[in-house]
């Protein structure tokens, strides 16, 4: 009984303090998540139509600052105090990754291999701030450089970071020189970085625009598209821990959440008490690529706020390449000696094929601009044709170039392309170069029906008009003598 007794007030102990302890754990989160200021509409905002995305107005945003660009020319299609310094929380390892995979391509044969380079973590990826997040690594733990970017971007590991910058550099501070020298090489003239993943200092700050521009360097590299836009991770066993499964903070990538946007390919969150909710986002569609930046948001307002600049983005620009152009308005030709079976009449659509089918070459812009171009291209392209068009002709042969001029300077080439058989007629005249050719060479020259009945037809035309002419004036002469002569009579 006592026994009982005793077990029963052991477990009246425990559950009073699983109930605490849940308590005020519950109240710890809330309090450290009320630490973060979440920003939402201004009162009285304009509602937003998501129908008519092109009626975006800035009220419409929570975001403090913002801007989107189109990544290839780094056009401004919308901003607000794009220029304010910031401080960009964790959006700071955009730049921290730009110069890993730069190290790794630069520095090693191939960025695969540079990217395989083991890190060894030191002492200070134990002694970073508590309240920041991590991935865990401990002193002495071997990951690989990959990894370790992996587990800085999508999870936002603060000791990743740090790893990461005294492994390529020896110390964080010496990277972080190199952070800066880069963000005044690619002209962002309002950043000053302190550290490589974010965490505040009054001495680290930059602006909406700058992030803009070093998140459209990061993107030309293969390995960080790859990397931002991958959903899940698992970064393997080390040499002091088991595997560590890891998932993008990114919430527009995870399509069984309810911020899913199907056409969002990165980038890159950030969250402090200093800089409320941030976001860096890419995505693209149509082959158009934008970048937006928003900082100082709330906590779900930053992925509104993303998805509203993006669909007022592709509503505003547009992008055709060269073949969708062609397209529209391909070239016709006529072929001769075509067949008189051929229901064409040997007329024949002309498509195109790149001579470098590697190249990304599209004419991007606003609608407007894109459009105009399409329906002129003729103006700003040159044809040659390199056949004589004479029948046959096989699918797929090519019969001349194309070169487009674009509006960014490309010259690309086209091959003009057969698009279907034209067959030939039988016993077709031969062409003054095919009977030149066969002089040259002594072959005995047979000369169909079809190629001398013309020159007959017209010389026997001829002939019968000389022939009548001669007859009529032979006629006018004979009569001229048979008309008597009048004779002279005088009178007196």
């Amino acid at each position: 009984m006592k026994r009982s007794a005793r077990r029963s007030a052991s477990l009246f102990i425990l559950s009073l303090y699983l109930l605490l302890v849940t308590f005020f754990g519950a109240a710890a989160l809330a309090e450290e998540t009320a630490q973060v200021p979440s920003p939402t509409l201004a009162p009285g905002a304009v509602a937003y139509d998501s129908a008519r995305p092109e009626s975006l107005l800035q009220e419409q945003l929570a975001a403090h600052a913002f801007i989107l660009v189109e990544e290839s020319t780094g056009d401004a299609l919308m901003q607000h105090n794009a220029d304010e310094l910031m401080n960009p929380a964790s959006t700071t390892k955009i730049m921290t990754a730009l110069l890993a995979l730069e190290y790794a391509r630069n520095a090693f044969p191939t960025i695969e291999e540079g990217l395989a380079q083991v890190i060894t973590a030191g002492e200070s990826v134990t002694q970073l701030p508590s309240d920041g997040s991590v991935i865990g690594l401990r002193e002495g733990e071997r990951i690989t450089l990959k990894d370790a970017l992996y587990g800085m971007m999508l999870h936002s590991g603060n000791d990743a970071a740090v790893a990461i910058a005294e492994f390529i550099s020896g110390s964080e501070r010496e990277f972080v020189d190199q952070m800066n020298q880069v963000a005044a090489m690619l002209g962002m003239t309002g950043t000053r970085f302190s550290n490589s993943h974010g965490l505040y200092s009054p001495d680290h700050y930059t602006t909406a625009r700058d992030l803009a521009i070093a998140t459209r360097a990061a993107m030309d590299i293969p390995e960080f598209r790859k990397m931002v836009s991958t959903l899940r991770y698992t970064i393997p066993q080390s040499n002091v821990r088991a595997a560590y499964n890891m998932q993008n903070s990114n919430a527009m990538l995870n399509p069984d959440g309810a911020y899913y946007m199907a056409d969002i390919i990165g980038v890159k969150t950030g969250t402090m008490s200093q800089s409320a909710y941030c976001f860096v986002a890419a995505a693209r569609r149509d082959g158009v690529t934008l970048v937006s930046v928003v900082l100082y948001s709330g906590m779900y307002y930053r992925w509104y706020d993303t998805r509203k600049l993006m669909e007022y983005g592709f509503s505003q620009y547009g992008s055709m390449t060269p073949e969708e152009i062609y397209a529209a308005a391909p070239i016709d030709v006529r072929a001769i000696g075509f067949s008189t079976d051929d229901p064409n009449r040997g007329e024949l659509t002309l498509s195109v094929k790149a001579q470098n089918p590697l190249a990304d070459v599209r004419i991007t812009g606003p609608i407007a601009d894109v459009q105009a171009y399409a329906d002129q291209y003729r103006s700003y392209s040159t044809m040659q044709i390199t056949s004589d068009l004479r029948a046959p002709i096989s699918k797929g042969d090519v019969l001349g170039v194309l070169t487009f001029y674009t509006p960014d300077g490309d010259a690309p080439r086209y091959d003009l392309v057969a698009s279907r058989d034209v067959l030939a007629r039988e016993n077709a005249p031969l062409t003054i170069e095919q009977i030149a050719e066969r002089a040259r060479s002594g072959e005995y020259i047979v000369l169909s029906w079809d190629w001398v009945a013309l020159p007959v037809a017209v010389g026997a035309a001829a002939l019968f008009v000389l022939r009548a002419a001669f007859r009529r004036v032979r006629s006018r002469r004979r009569d001229a003598r048979q008309i008597p002569k009048p004779r002279r009579r005088s009178y007196q």
